[in-house]
């Protein structure tokens, strides 16, 4: 059992401000061929390579969607539903995890041909 009282008097010294919310889902929201993305150096969106996928930081300025279409089309068509998702759930990163579940409502891709598949699923449980 874990001692609650331990781990709420380590938190206290922590501010909010701090803390940013991170939620995982499934690579198979994004295409196989931008995996290369996340070990690529930025240059339209912050993203940092992981074992089985990586971190997306959730841009916070109203101005991100002119920014990254300008930069790159494709990347702006690519990560615009993921990025939108996050935002609407107060996300400031989204981890891309082979384990992860799927999320409803974001594109979900067959990474056999690199095309965007049905509707997509909702997680299990």
């Amino acid at each position: 059992m874990i001692n609650t009282s331990k781990t709420s008097a380590l938190a206290k010294p922590f501010h909010r401000d701090n803390v940013e919310p991170l939620y995982a889902i499934s690579t198979a929201h994004i295409p196989k061929t931008w995996w290369d993305a996340f070990d690529a150096p930025a240059e339209t969106v912050v993203m940092y390579p992981l074992q089985y996928g990586g971190l997306l930081w959730v841009p916070t300025s109203d101005d991100w969607k002119e920014w990254l279409r300008e930069l790159d089309e494709q990347a702006f068509e690519l990560f615009s539903p993921v990025i939108n998702w996050a935002r609407d759930h107060g996300l400031v990163w989204v981890k891309f995890d082979s384990s992860a579940p799927e999320v409803a409502d974001l594109p979900v891709f067959d990474h056999e041909d690199e095309v965007q598949v049905g509707s997509p699923v909702a997680p299990a449980g």
